[in-house]
């Protein structure tokens, strides 16, 4: 996992905050972040392009959540859009990776706006990266 977290330093170094915009068109709202805490970021909703890639996604947490009850007691972070949009980038957190977290993931990271790093896969057409620790994760402020 070293390579994940050198990207994530180099890409998300400065600890400048960053605003986000949101537009809304015929009832659907779109956010951009601007970035200045992670300059290379790619955002949200361009992750699909970059299937198969170790890159560092940026977006908006639009809701998290921990499902204790489901098979590998997954954390999803679906970010830009919600679940179930299939235009969404989900974080996915497994639960034999939540101790590498000194928190509530679910919590901590809901209704923020982040950058992530890992490799960028797609699971049932959804682009996802898998957080196996807190260091891949970023908080935007």
């Amino acid at each position: 996992m070293l390579v994940p977290i050198a990207v994530l330093l180099i890409a998300c170094g400065s600890t400048q905050s960053s605003e986000t915009s949101t537009q809304q068109s015929a009832g659907e709202t779109s956010t951009t972040a601007t970035l200045q805490s992670c300059p290379d970021a790619i955002t949200w909703d361009q992750a699909s392009a970059h299937a198969g890639e170790l890159a560092t996604i940026t977006g908006p947490t639009i809701s998290a959540v921990y499902a204790s009850d489901s098979r590998g007691q997954p954390t999803f972070l679906n970010i830009g859009k919600p679940y179930p949009d299939p235009n969404r980038f989900t974080v996915v957190i497994w639960g034999y990776d939540r101790d590498n977290f000194p928190f509530a993931p679910e919590e901590e990271y809901d209704n923020t706006t982040i950058c992530v790093t890992g490799l960028v896969e797609t699971y049932k057409g959804i682009p996802q990266i898998v957080a196996d620790n807190a260091s891949n994760i970023e908080i935007i402020k």
